[in-house]
């Protein structure tokens, strides 16, 4: 059977006592026998993925609105670093009683208390951890075997709070729902999460930040900040044109957010010298991902960007890194029949958490493109836009008809007056 043996123990020690995250959760994610959790742990550590974008999103927006907590991004480090020894504690007293599989796979009631623990010392409730409410309540309607079950659901589906997956969140809530408190407050805490997440970047990389929508890029030559904002704009629906960053408050938050990026990478570089696993495992996706376990097929990709080449590939470079082509088709075609064409984009803004919208070059050039459902396949969208071009197309040539209507008539009207103005002699039959 697997599990940790003294070795692995002494490895993970060192990254924990070090506060180093992606080493301590990359180890476990490529141990065999691991169930999972640690390749989840370290997409919430990066956030690059849908089901860590999520996670953090939930517990930053859980802070906020239930402990009135504001952590920057160096205090989610430092809980983070914090929450790397508290499981690392758990698995030292599971291999101190001679049980290394639990030692390597936790049982979840281990990982809600190493997060309890974590997000305690922050002045932050135990809820802020997604799955914890779920947990919860199937324990108060099974016992720790019903957790242990909803646990490892939630491991099988990649979930860790992704709520689309019915499965998973709505299959327990309609078994244990009655031990959840609020159960729509619950879920649409988690839908806003989601929704946010689709927009949010990576912490990988310290020279592109995201706060929201704001995006603010570093220059290494001006050590200085540029932003850009993609929102509504009055009535015109342009974006926020790019500018400098000068509030010092605001410089000194991206600084220090870039500082501990810097670190964490330097830090991750720090391999021990048993640590057989020097590539950071690739982070999961899940059905609710904007992206796909593996890049999408040429042919669906080709057969997106032929909704309208030029558009796709303006819009391509817009959305989010990994937008699945579906959905890249769909807002193509919305933007094109606002009339919004390639090179003509002013921005990008989320309306509601749940309506994106494309600003196009002209007043009121603006397409709506509703993000809470999935969007439809590539093969419907492309039918879609072949249909509208079509009746594009048709709209054309009855217009082009009427127009040659008009234009005769016109000229019709004009031999007429000319034929009168010149008296009876005009008016006989014409020659040839």
């Amino acid at each position: 059977m697997n599990g940790l043996n003294d070795k692995d123990m002494e490895i993970l020690q060192a990254y924990a006592e070090a506060g180093n995250r992606e080493r301590y959760w990359n180890y476990l994610a490529n141990h065999a026998g691991a169930d999972g959790y640690g390749l989840l742990a370290l997409g919430v550590v990066r956030n690059d993925n849908m089901p860590g974008a999520v996670a953090n999103n939930y517990a930053q927006s859980y802070a906020k609105d239930h402990d009135h907590v504001v952590l920057d991004e160096r205090g989610w480090e430092a809980f983070g670093r914090d929450l790397v020894r508290n499981d690392f504690q758990r698995r030292a007293l599971h291999m101190a009683q001679n049980e290394p599989q639990l030692a390597l796979n936790l049982p979840a009631a281990d990982i809600q208390d190493a997060h309890a623990q974590s997000f305690g010392k922050a002045s932050i409730g135990a809820d802020a951890w997604t799955p914890n409410i779920l947990l919860n309540a199937a324990r108060a309607g099974g016992g720790e075997p019903a957790v242990e079950k909803v646990w490892h659901t939630m491991l099988d589906s990649r979930f860790i709070g992704v709520p689309r997956l019915g499965d998973t969140t709505y299959g327990v809530l309609g078994k244990y729902g009655d031990y959840v408190a609020d159960k729509g407050e619950y879920m649409g805490a988690l839908i806003r999460a989601e929704r946010t997440a689709a927009f949010s970047s990576s912490y990988v990389d310290p020279d592109h930040i995201n706060r929201d929508i704001n995006h603010y890029e570093y220059d290494a030559r001006s050590k200085g900040w540029t932003s850009y904002v993609n929102t509504d704009v009055a009535e015109f629906g342009f974006r926020s044109p790019s500018e400098r960053v000068t509030d010092p408050a605001l410089i000194r938050d991206l600084n220090d957010a870039r500082e501990v990026r810097l670190e964490r990478q330097h830090m991750a570089a720090k391999v021990h010298p048993d640590d057989p696993y020097r590539e950071i495992a690739q982070s999961p996706h899940t059905v609710a991902d904007t992206t796909a376990p593996k890049s999408p097929s040429v042919d669906s990709t080709v057969l997106a960007r032929s909704v309208d080449p030029a558009l796709y590939d303006d819009l391509r470079a817009r959305l989010p890194e990994g937008t699945a082509p579906d959905r890249l088709a769909q807002v193509t075609l919305a933007a094109r029949q606002a009339d919004i064409r390639g090179g003509d984009i002013q921005g990008i803004s989320l309306q509601n958490d749940s309506t994106l919208l494309v600003h196009g070059r002209h007043p009121g050039d603006r397409a709506v493109v509703d993000i809470s459902k999935p969007p439809p396949t590539v093969e419907q969208t492309v039918a879609h836009a072949n249909a509208y071009a079509g009746q594009q197309t048709q709209q054309w040539a009855q217009f082009h008809s009427e127009q040659q209507q008009i234009e005769a008539q016109a000229q019709q009207q004009a031999q007429t007056q000319t034929q009168s103005q010149s008296g009876p002699a005009m008016s006989g039959p014409r020659m040839g």
